[in-house]
């Protein structure tokens, strides 16, 4: 539903092999391969499928974004923001009309809560990517550790 809203072609894969997969783009070179999340450790895919279907397509010269349900549920607004990027409907920002400020610990912690599916990490340093006053993205950076 929220593909069909946003004017993003999709079709269910006709190979109808698990995960659930859906072809995205008028090209399908993009599939969306949709992992439930197992009731039972018996009902958990083989580890290795993911990486071999990701393999599989990138021989063809495809590409595949590995979806589980729980990242659905717990991060779809991200998820969704990001599908939509790859189906090319999202805002394009172009790097040469931002300027990279400093930003403090705060500032880069929420964005990164709101924007980022891992969500945010402790850093020493971090930098913001602003296009005019908008905070469009946000690097942090730790000292390394040997």
């Amino acid at each position: 539903r929220f593909l069909k809203e946003h004017d993003v072609p999709w079709r269910a894969d006709p190979a109808g092999v698990a995960p659930r997969t859906l072809l995205i783009g008028n090209d399908t070179a993009l599939a969306l391969a949709l992992w439930p999340a197992p009731l039972r450790l018996e009902d958990a895919a083989d580890p290795g499928a993911a990486a071999r279907m990701t393999d599989a397509a990138e021989v063809v010269g495809g590409d595949v974004v590995h979806l589980h349900e729980d990242t659905w549920r717990d991060r779809g607004d991200i998820v969704r923001a990001r599908l939509l990027n790859r189906a090319g409907r999202a805002r394009r920002v172009f790097g040469r009309k931002t300027v990279a400020k400093p930003v403090d610990a705060a500032v880069a912690r929420a964005f990164l809560e709101e924007h980022h599916l891992w969500r945010a990490t402790k850093a020493k340093y971090a930098y913001g990517l602003f296009l005019q006053e908008e905070l469009v993205a946000v690097a942090t950076y730790t000292k390394r550790k040997l």
